[in-house]
């Protein structure tokens, strides 16, 4: 016999946003996703980053994951998208081997390892899982369960030149970019510009601007003052010298008019894939090091005291799709921003030119804006004050995440949009209702987390200061209610069935039939008048339901089986499919089980017959959706219908109405367990080709899903059983 499983704690969110990969690894992580992770929980959007994976690798990969990833073997936990409403992908992932220091891509890992043994640099492990996942969601969209897929950008990565230092990072993902930005419900991008690029492939696109974090920018006050006067500073990696060529003759120029005047760059040393500090050395009068983390750099900018913030570009396709974040930060720190005017637009066309920073697209444009502010501290002054005062009040996080919250709500409203709404079991909608069926969907996933919160304290209460949630005369000869779902079953299969109930040994039981109203609740009506222990309930259906045949199947038990347990008057409950058939002793053995162990839910073995000389016994402990047999080896206490129910939608996340019941119960705390005793029997026989089935060869079950997903099982547990022999 089992063990009790433990209680698990569900906590439940309004709107849930997943974002494949890291919220604050990187710089446009931080400020895409995890600068805004507080602000967004406080408006109902809880975000988290999906960085670790629980994967089940096959025994005979050994310790290779390229061996795992390539076996057809290879278990993916979803536990993590299907806690999800909202899944992000963002910019690029590599998905070959790289070094960090020098950008050096390779599919082969020996050869970035030779390359780390002779340079001493630090190379990455390739990320494996996007590449399948990704194409697993584009191929079968119903995998995702009705969520809305996102992708969000903040560089023009379909532009990249080759002078950027992860240009040769990025091309091989080229093709992997497209596919996302296709496939995405949502696109969010920074500027217009961006929006305009990515509109080629996707219609659907909101700019959402950057943001800064006052509270990064505060230094202390006084110490000694910082030398030079005007101090210019400029951050940037060294591979950036391009782009501080166009304002470096002004600059040069500006300094020879004001000897006080001082060239400070931030960054140049020890940056990663940044190209060499020497040609910065060089050029400037101070060099700052590379500070790893946008909170750390903040400080560092704002200790750097700067008087104008420098924001050069050559303004090439890429440069045009940046955003103006060196604008934001260098008037965080203090300083009045001279920025790069593009013809065309650019990023720094949010600047209000004369007003809250200056522009220059020339090089005499860059010497009489620089000269206009080294010679006087009150324009600079008044220039840096009217930036600060907007920045504050539209680029702080505040002010951003009711943007990202409503994005995020879209997308989750309109989940399927992009692939034509083929989402669950629902095949193609029409455009009118993916949106219908989108909110459909999200709103049963929030009722299931709300039910799953509240539960564990709903079954505490009824259990006072009992182990159990039942009292103790629900111990002493029971009534006992077998639940039986009938959706369009022969009625010698329901014979058959109630024939097991009717005649096992604990006498006191009363059998609810539900089914379908109308003429198969008119066929069993007299079954149920042959035996005063028998009810027949009739279930209206649904406005709509899914296309599938299977899946509609299952949404039909779910609520056969749900208006069954309503109906309900025993201390006790067992579900039995009509396809299935009690041992003699079933009921008695699991209930003096439950009764002895002050169990609340307790289970035996199915035996099932494969008709091909195979017999299957389904039984798991822990229990799982193929190693047991739900709606049909239970039973519990019918006072757990406070806890858990059928859900009629279940088929909403790939689950039967019986295995989402379970484990309802089991995340709730129940005390479960179960019992290497066969309780119940099926048989899945097939009538010969060619040749109608009779009642002696009959399929014991109507359902070709359970007939095919039972011989799946067979199947896996036989290569299981060889892998062991072995």
């Amino acid at each position: 016999m089992g063990y009790p499983l433990p209680q698990a704690s569900v906590m439940a969110a309004p709107l849930h946003v997943l974002v494949y990969g890291s919220l604050d690894a990187g710089i446009c992580d931080t400020y895409r996703f995890g600068m805004h992770q507080a602000a967004l929980a406080k408006l109902g959007v809880e975000m988290r980053g999906l960085t670790d994976f629980a994967l089940g690798v096959p025994a005979d990969a050994g310790d290779s994951m390229d061996a795992a990833f390539a076996s057809d073997g290879l278990v993916f936990d979803r536990s993590e998208i299907d806690w999800a409403d909202v899944l992000v992908f963002r910019r690029f992932y590599l998905t070959q081997w790289s070094c960090r220091d020098c950008a050096l891509v390779s599919p082969k890992q020996v050869e970035l390892e030779r390359h780390r043994d002779r340079f001493g640099h630090q190379i990455s492990e390739p990320d494996r899982l996007i590449r399948p996942l990704f194409t697993a969601f584009e191929r079968y969209p119903e995998l995702l369960r009705g969520r809305a897929v996102v992708y969000e950008s903040d560089d023009d990565l379909l532009n990249v030149k080759a002078w950027n230092g992860v240009s040769r990072r990025i091309a091989p993902e080229r093709e992997i970019i497209e596919r996302m930005v296709r496939r995405a419900d949502l696109v969010t991008v920074t500027t217009p510009v961006l929006a305009d690029r990515h509109r080629r492939f996707n219609d659907e696109i909101r700019v959402i601007r950057n943001a800064v974090e006052p509270s990064w920018y505060d230094v202390a006050p006084g110490g000694d003052p910082a030398p030079g006067d005007p101090r210019l500073v400029y951050y940037a990696k060294p591979n950036r010298m391009r782009d501080y060529d166009v304002c470096r003759p002004a600059v040069d120029e500006l300094v020879r008019q004001f000897p006080d005047a001082r060239r400070v760059w931030l960054g140049a040393l020890d940056a990663p894939a940044g190209g060499s500090p020497a040609p910065v050395i060089a050029a400037v009068d101070e060099v700052g090091p590379y500070v790893n983390g946008p909170a750390a750099f903040s400080r560092s900018l704002a200790t750097a005291r700067p008087d104008i913030g420098l924001a050069p570009l050559v303004g090439d396709e890429f440069d045009q799709g940046k955003s103006e974040l060196h604008w934001l930060e260098y008037t965080m720190a203090g300083a009045a921003t001279v920025a790069t005017r593009m013809p065309g637009g650019g990023p720094f066309d949010a600047i209000r030119d004369g007003v809250d920073g200056l522009l220059a697209g020339n090089r005499a444009e860059w010497l009489a804006a620089l000269t206009s502010l080294a010679s006087s501290r009150t324009m600079r002054d008044e220039i840096a004050g009217r930036a600060h005062e907007r920045v504050l009040a539209e680029y702080t996080v505040e002010a951003r995440a009711p943007e990202w919250a409503d994005a995020y709500r879209w997308a989750a409203d309109h989940a399927g949009r992009a692939v034509g709404g083929r989402i669950h079991a629902l095949g193609e909608l029409p455009a009118a209702m993916i949106g219908t069926e989108a909110r459909a969907a999200l709103d049963h996933r929030r009722r299931m987390r709300d039910e799953a919160a509240a539960a564990p304290a709903r079954l505490a209460g009824m259990r006072g200061d009992r182990l159990a949630c039942w009292p103790a005369s629900d111990a002493i000869d029971p009534l006992v209610s077998v639940i039986v779902p009938v959706v369009d079953e022969s009625d010698e299969l329901v014979r058959r069935c109630l024939r097991s109930i009717l005649t096992g040994s604990h006498a006191r039981v009363e059998v609810v039939i539900a089914t379908t109203a109308g003429e198969m609740a008119q066929r069993l009506t007299p079954v149920a008048e042959a035996d005063p222990r028998i009810r027949v309930v009739a279930v209206d259906g649904p406005l709509t339901e899914p296309s599938s045949t299977d899946v509609a199947r299952s949404a039909w038990t779910g609520r056969l089986l749900d208006a069954a347990l309503g109906s309900a008057t025993g201390a006790w409950v067992a579900p039995l499919g009509p396809e299935a058939e009690f041992e003699p002793d079933h009921i008695e053995v699991l209930l003096g089980v439950a009764v002895e162990h002050d169990l609340e839910f307790v289970y035996g073995q199915a035996v099932v017959d494969l008709g091909t000389g195979q017999r299957l016994v389904l039984g798991a402990w822990p229990p799982n959706p193929d190693g047991v047999l739900t709606g049909g080896t239970e039973l519990f206490s019918r006072r757990l219908s406070a806890v858990a129910h059928f859900d009629p939608e279940a088929w909403r996340e790939a689950e039967s109405a019986g295995w989402r019941f379970w484990r309802s119960l089991l995340e709730a705390g129940c005390r479960t367990a179960s019992i290497e005793v066969a309780v119940t029997n099926i048989r899945l026989l097939e009538p010969a080709p060619g040749r109608p089935a009779d009642a002696a060869d009959m399929p014991m079950t109507d359902s070709p899903a359970r007939t095919s997903r039972m011989r799946a099982v067979a199947r896996r547990q036989a290569r299981q059983d060889a892998a062991r022999s072995r």
